[in-house]
């Protein structure tokens, strides 16, 4: 790797002013978590749908990757994707107050989602980038008070050299001010496969864009509709309640989507999700849009029964998009929708308010998730042997008699209290078009302290937007790890292109060992001290990460 930076000066900064005072102000936002993290979640779409070309060429079998990590013990979120990055040219309009895109057709059209999620959640938040085509990564620190206080017009871009082929980034949002719950994490995930159900469907985008939620990956699966006879006429065929809409509203906006019946009562999911640009802005998994012109009263059988997606993209969005702008218009949208719902064919309206489920032959729906109530929509849960964590595309299954594990496979706890079981839970798959690998491999290392038996899995990431040379998070430990009495388990992550890495130790096995002898003890180091109660281990690992580009 070049030790020079090539064609851009050795100090580069860029402008963020003016209206630099309402950052302060986006911590009060009515944000929800969901909708904010759906902020970095567009960006990095946006950019893989306008750079697909050349990203699918970078590599045979690119898959867009979105990793969103909340680190409840550490108190930090850290949003990566592998989308074509921000170029320098384009750094100063993507950090600038409410300067937008200059194409504004996709997902990304107001200019301040990341900006306003990120000061929402976080006092101190950093963007770090490379962009498609660059040999430079950049990384901006953004100080909300300090900025705030300064009047600070340009920020320092940090560049430094990288290896040409890399394109990603990576934000980190440090001292969350309200960390989700485990229970909240869970229903984030539900949320955001929901927001993203058009982009995660199997038949339209063929796996090439994959999200994941503290290693979970997140899979939409769209609930199957009623099949029944009229509930007027049991002796009729049964037929597939579900209707195609095409309508156009008073103000000129088309309407296109379905609308659908459940075979049972979904409570909390009926109604409808509003689609625009293909990502929900309203009606997300338990908060779907239900109004009582078309649903009545809550309770009603409207209200548990009917479902539907409506792609509205004539209307406006909200600019936290997790509404809609109606402009006085809903009403006559309401109107129009309605009628379609009664138009000729198949009168959904009517079936929902007069069908008995007890009174159906037939037309339990199969296809629905009755035990969890979810009507189909396992935000995050994978029915992959992997038990949905994932880092791309399934290694080649390791040959009979082969010691090597298969990525997800439950791993056997070691040998001994001291000893090493470094063999890897998943293969890298070098591509034929380039030579970066399309998943993570898992080793594990053993050790007893203090009485205590602790089993360490170290990650060992190709992802160029892990830039850190070691992370401690619990996304790395694989689903399903088998715990003994008396042991603990630690996830750590290692990253293969950090240019320690690269220098010292090459990619051979051997080669590699020392350095995951030397990730484990780090990590076990500074977990030990921060519960013997340190105050400065993670402001030790954090010089660590630093000290490793510059020694």
């Amino acid at each position: 790797m070049s030790e020079q930076l090539s064609n851009i000066p050795t100090v580069e900064t860029v402008g963020i002013s003016p209206g630099v005072g309402i950052l302060s102000i986006f911590r009060y936002i009515k944000y929800k978590p969901w909708f904010a993290l759906a902020e970095y979640v567009d960006n990095a779409v946006d950019s893989y749908l306008k750079n697909k070309q050349a990203l699918d060429d970078t590599y045979w079998g690119y898959q867009l990757m979105i990793d969103i990590e909340l680190n409840v013990e550490e108190n930090y979120i850290r949003i990566s994707d592998n989308a074509a990055g921000i170029s320098g040219k384009d750094l100063e309009r993507a950090l600038r107050m409410a300067v937008r895109p200059p194409d504004r057709s996709g997902l990304s059209e107001f200019g301040m989602g990341m900006k306003a999620a990120s000061c929402w959640f976080s006092p101190k938040w950093s963007v770090e980038t490379q962009a498609l085509g660059d040999d430079v990564k950049r990384k901006i620190v953004f100080d909300v008070q300090r900025i705030v206080e300064e009047d600070t017009s340009a920020l320092s871009t940090n560049p430094s050299p990288s290896v040409m082929g890399h394109h990603f980034t990576n934000l980190y949002l440090g001292d969350v001010y309200s960390m989700p719950s485990p229970h909240a994490v869970a229903k984030i995930r539900e949320h955001l496969t929901s927001i993203y159900r058009d982009f995660l469907r199997e038949d339209k985008f063929f796996d090439a864009i994959v999200i994941t939620v503290n290693g979970k990956r997140l899979k939409y699966k769209a609930p199957s509709a009623l099949v029944a006879p009229p509930h007027n006429d049991k002796t009729a065929e049964p037929i597939k309640w579900r209707k195609e809409l095409d309508f156009t509203c008073a103000g000129g906006q088309r309407v296109t989507g379905f609308a659908a019946i459940y075979s049972t009562a979904k409570t909390k999911e009926a109604g409808f999700a509003l689609l625009r640009r293909g990502r929900v802005v309203e009606g997300s998994y338990d908060e779907p849009y239900r109004p009582a012109k078309i649903f009545g009263a809550p309770g009603s059988f409207y209200s548990q029964r009917i479902y539907g997606e409506l792609h509205i993209d004539d209307f406006t969005a909200s600019f936290t998009k997790d509404g809609v702008q109606w402009e006085d218009g809903e009403d006559d949208f309401l109107n129009c929708l309605k009628a379609a719902l009664k138009a000729p064919g198949i009168d959904l309206l009517k079936q929902a308010n007069g069908m008995r489920v007890k009174e159906l032959a037939g037309g339990k729906d199969g296809g629905q998730d009755e035990k969890s109530g979810k009507g189909g929509q396992p935000g995050g849960e994978d029915d992959t042997a992997n038990g949905g964590k994932t880092t791309g595309h399934q290694p080649n299954p390791a040959p009979s008699g082969s010691e090597e594990k298969k990525e997800g496979a439950a791993p056997q706890p070691p040998d001994s209290s001291n000893g090493d079981n470094s063999k890897p839970t998943g293969k890298a798959d070098v591509s034929a078009k380039g030579s970066q690998p399309k998943i993570t491999e898992v080793h594990t290392l053993s050790a007893t302290i203090d009485g205590i038996s602790w089993r360490v899995y170290l990650e060992l990431s190709h992802n160029p937007a892990h830039t850190d040379w070691m992370t401690i998070s619990k996304s790395c430990i694989p689903e399903g790890s088998p715990t003994n009495a008396n042991e603990r388990l630690l996830g750590v992550r290692v990253s293969l292109n950090h240019p320690f890495t690269i220098k010292y130790c090459g990619i051979e096995p051997l080669q590699l060992a020392p350095i995951l002898r030397l990730g484990a003890a780090f990590a076990l180091a500074k977990t030990l001290a921060q519960e013997g109660g340190s105050a400065h281990s993670s402001v030790l690992m954090d010089y660590v990460n630093e000290l490793l580009l510059k020694l």
